[in-house]
C-alpha cells in the first residue's frame, strides 16, 4: 500500500487544522506541539471536538489547546494508571511470598510440588 500525501510542514500543518475549523490563537505554540508530540499522535484527540458527521471538521469554538489538555490529561491518567498498577503487582507479590513462605517454608518457591503446573513452575525459575 503506498501512500501519495506529501509530507507538510509545521506551519501546513497548523494551516490544515484552521482550514477543518479549529482555533488556533498561538501558531507558534502550535507548531511547538507538532514537533514534539507529532500530527498524528495528536489527531486521536481530536474526536470529542469534531463534528459528528464529518470527523475532519471541527465543531465551532473548538481549539488547538482543548487538544493538547486533552492529551495531557490522558499522560497524566496513564501515569497515575501505571503507578498504582506496580503498587497492585508489589503488594500481590507481597503477599503471594508471606503466604508461599508462612505456608510452604522458606524455599518453598523452589518446589514445584507447591504448584499446579510443574512446567510453567520449571519456566518461571529459568526466568
Amino acid at each position: 500500500m503506498s501512500c501519495n500525501k506529501p509530507p507538510k510542514t509545521y506551519a501546513e500543518q497548523v494551516e490544515i487544522l484552521r482550514a477543518r475549523g479549529l482555533v488556533v490563537r498561538d501558531a507558534n505554540y502550535a507548531m511547538h506541539w507538532l514537533a514534539h508530540h507529532n500530527y498524528y499522535r495528536l489527531s486521536a484527540y481530536r474526536f470529542p471536538f469534531t463534528a459528528a458527521d464529518n470527523p475532519d471538521q471541527f465543531v465551532a469554538g473548538a481549539t488547538f489547546e482543548q487538544i493538547c489538555n486533552l492529551y495531557q490529561f490522558d499522560q497524566s491518567l496513564r501515569l497515575l494508571i501505571a503507578e498504582a498498577t506496580k503498587r497492585i503487582e508489589v503488594s500481590v507479590r507481597a503477599r503471594w511470598a508471606y503466604v508461599l513462605g508462612h505456608g510452604y517454608g522458606a524455599q518453598s518457591y523452589e518446589d514445584p510440588s507447591v504448584f499446579r503446573d510443574p512446567r510453567r513452575h520449571a519456566a518461571a525459575l529459568q526466568k
